[in-house]
C-alpha cells in the first residue's frame, strides 16, 4: 500500500496584496484634507495627528492625484483598518471598488511605477520617452 499523502498547509506570516508606493496624492474625508502616505490598489495610509477615525469605521474619501493643469479624483468607499497611533497613521483598504475605479487608479500607479509618471515640486509629471526619428 501507498503512503498517504497529506495536504501541505502553509503557515507563513500574512503578506502584502498590492504593492504600496510613495507618491504625491491627497484625500478628503467629510471636508477634512489629509497628505496620503502610501497607496496601492487595494487602499493607501495617511497621517492624522487629531485622532479623528477608528478602527472598522466606513466612509467615503476622495483620492486626488495632482497633475500640474489637472487631477484625478476618485472617489472610494473606504474602511479604516489600522490605527498606528504612535506614529499618527491610519490604514484603510477600499470597500468594493468598481472596474472604473480600479482600471484608472492601477493605470496611474503602473505608469508611476515604470517611470512614465514622474514627481516633481510635489505634483504628477506624465513623460513619454518618444523617438521623433525620420
Amino acid at each position: 500500500m501507498g503512503a498517504e499523502v497529506k495536504p501541505l498547509v502553509h503557515e507563513g506570516e500574512t503578506q502584502r496584496q498590492y504593492v504600496r508606493v510613495h507618491m504625491p496624492a491627497r484625500i478628503t474625508i467629510e471636508g477634512i484634507d489629509y497628505n496620503v502616505t502610501d497607496l496601492s490598489s487595494g487602499g493607501l495610509s495617511f497621517k492624522d495627528s487629531e485622532n479623528r477615525f477608528r478602527k472598522g469605521q466606513i466612509t467615503e474619501l476622495l483620492l486626488v492625484l495632482p497633475f500640474p493643469s489637472f487631477s484625478v479624483d476618485i472617489v472610494f468607499k473606504a474602511e479604516i483598518d489600522q490605527i498606528i497611533s504612535s506614529e499618527d497613521v491610519v490604514g484603510v483598504s477600499f470597500i468594493d471598488p468598481t472596474f472604473e475605479q480600479l482600471s484608472i487608479l492601477n493605470h496611474v500607479l503602473r505608469s508611476f511605477l515604470i517611470g512614465e509618471i514622474v514627481v516633481s515640486d510635489g505634483l504628477l509629471y506624465a513623460v513619454s520617452n518618444v523617438d521623433f526619428a525620420k
